[in-house]
């Protein structure tokens, strides 16, 4: 998450500042839609198939490697 680009980071454990990011998001719909977009392209792009079955696979080749 790029905060202000494709969400807003709250610090954990900090409810104040978590009630104000959601007063935000909620006073300005159009920038929550502009950033929840922002976030489904980033998604789309970084998190295709074929990058789960590359990480899937190199998970599987380290795994055969250390049992043999």
């Amino acid at each position: 998450i790029q905060d202000g680009v494709s969400g807003m980071l709250v610090a954990p454990g900090e409810p104040e500042e978590l009630r104000r990011a959601l007063i935000y998001l909620l006073t300005r719909p159009e920038e929550a839609k502009r950033m929840g977009q922002a976030a489904r392209r980033q998604f789309e792009e970084r998190y295709t198939f074929e990058q789960f079955a590359h990480q899937a696979y190199k998970i599987l080749q380290s795994v055969v490697t250390q049992s043999v």
